[in-house]
């Protein structure tokens, strides 16, 4: 499905690139990644919304489950990956702010999860991922906490300990905007890998 995002609801940076693109505006790199924080402090939008109308003219997909899959150069594969991950890690941040599942906020601790594992440049869809604290991060990459498709925590009973099972059946921390909640195809996913391992 495709929608146009309204002014009022952009709330991410990747939004506003594409404003600032629109405005000519800048951006200036930080380790090789492109970076367009306090792009609202110049343009508001209430500026863009007069010029522009009510929506901007910028399209976001749904994130589709991704097939192809070209590991015959491994090297460049986790390349191609470490590189992307700061600015998918920023993407994110921005639309949660806290780890989903914790609700930790410590930005130190907070780690950009792929809910279907990288496989190109298109896993880096804000529907193909989640804000994790780094201890979940680890234990939702080995299928040992998911998350349904109703947004509701599943915990396996080979984890023992209390805190880990305190989360199961408990509703996911969400985005303001739909647009940005995770891909339902991607969580039925890893839930179907959560189910292979004969966790629930």
């Amino acid at each position: 499905m495709e929608r146009k995002i309204k002014i009022k609801e952009f709330n991410s940076r990747k939004d506003w690139s594409k404003v600032a693109e629109k405005f000519n505006v800048k951006h200036y790199m930080v380790n090789g990644y492109p970076q367009y924080p306090g792009i609202t402090k110049y343009v508001n939008s209430e500026i863009v919304e007069e010029l522009y109308g009510e929506h901007i003219d910028f399209i976001i997909k749904d994130f589709k489950l991704i097939n192809y899959e070209d590991k015959s150069d491994i090297q460049a594969f986790e390349r191609k990956k470490r590189e992307s991950a700061p600015a998918f890690r920023e993407k994110l941040l921005s639309v949660y702010g806290k780890c989903a599942i914790t609700g930790e906020s410590v930005y130190e601790v907070l780690e950009a999860c792929h809910i279907q594992p990288y496989k190109n440049e298109d896993s880096n869809h804000i529907q193909n991922g989640i804000l994790l604290r780094a201890d979940i991060h680890k234990l939702f990459d080995n299928a040992l906490i998911c998350i349904n498709d109703f947004y509701t925590i599943r915990v396996s009973p080979l984890l023992k300990s209390e805190f880990y099972q305190s989360l199961d059946g408990l509703k996911i921390h969400l985005p303001t905007n739909k647009i940005h909640h995770p891909s339902q195809k991607s969580l039925q996913y890893k839930m179907s890998l959560f189910k292979k391992n004969d966790l629930v």
